[in-house]
């Protein structure tokens, strides 16, 4: 039986295709390797109820702690800022850590920013699903819309107008209107934001208290570019 000759041009075209593929392969190969050694080095997350419960505890012993200290002290800020992203961890794979609630708000008298940022998100996490929770935050937030620092009073401003909560729209609204004098051009800006908030929520809470014109005013007489944007923003949605 006569076989049948490959020409040498062939030959020399499979040989430089496989010379070109082999390095590819390898690094395919070592890739998949390294992925199993790092789900073998991985520990496993998932835990028991009763594991998740004393997570639980122990985020709320910290908490309680952390409370006493004060409010600008670096070193419980940075420990506050560490138990506060594990609560919002638990938050994100759905553990129950509503119980946490007054633990959170008792450490809302900190000056740091980051915190705050942290603690306005597990607030309004919660008083968006269980109302009786949003009272107990109301006196935090009031207080931190009257801060010192600019940024505290507009990120204040932000969560209680978006509370979504109707029998607090009152405070809501408040705090919205003060935002809309403040002297600084962020929480000036969130408080028009915020106002779109409130009127989703109760459109006459709006309509009846003077934020229409007050945003107005605003539109033509605020120097902050930002500020006269969102108050045209609002204007147009509402008006």
């Amino acid at each position: 039986m006569n076989r049948q000759l490959v020409p040498a041009s062939t030959t020399l075209e499979i040989l430089v295709a496989r010379a070109t593929l082999a390095p590819a392969r390898r690094a395919i190969d070592a890739n998949d390797m390294a992925r199993r050694r790092r789900a073998r080095a991985m520990p496993s997350t998932a835990k028991s109820p009763s594991k998740r419960a004393d997570d639980v505890a122990e985020l709320s012993k910290a908490l309680k702690l952390l409370s006493s200290k004060q409010s600008d002290d670096d070193r419980a800020n940075a420990q506050r800022r560490h138990v506060l992203r594990r609560v919002l961890n638990l938050l994100t794979i759905a553990v129950d850590v509503s119980k946490l609630f007054p633990d959170v708000v008792l450490n809302a008298h900190t000056v740091d920013v980051a915190c705050k940022k942290l603690i306005y998100a597990y607030i309004c996490h919660h008083a968006r699903r269980e109302r009786e929770l949003a009272t107990l935050a109301v006196n935090a937030l009031q207080k931190d819309c009257a801060s010192a620092n600019e940024t505290i009073r507009g990120l204040a401003i932000r969560s209680i107008a978006g509370l979504g909560v109707d029998d607090l729209i009152e405070y809501a609204t408040a705090c919205v209107m003060a935002g809309l004098r403040d002297a600084g051009g962020y929480p000036r800006a969130v408080a028009a934001m915020g106002a779109l908030k409130v009127y989703d929520l109760n459109p006459s809470a709006v309509r009846e208290t003077g934020i229409l014109d007050a945003l107005r005013e605003m539109l033509v007489n605020d120097t902050d570019a930002g500020v006269v944007g969102n108050c045209l923003i609002v204007l147009r949605e509402i008006d």
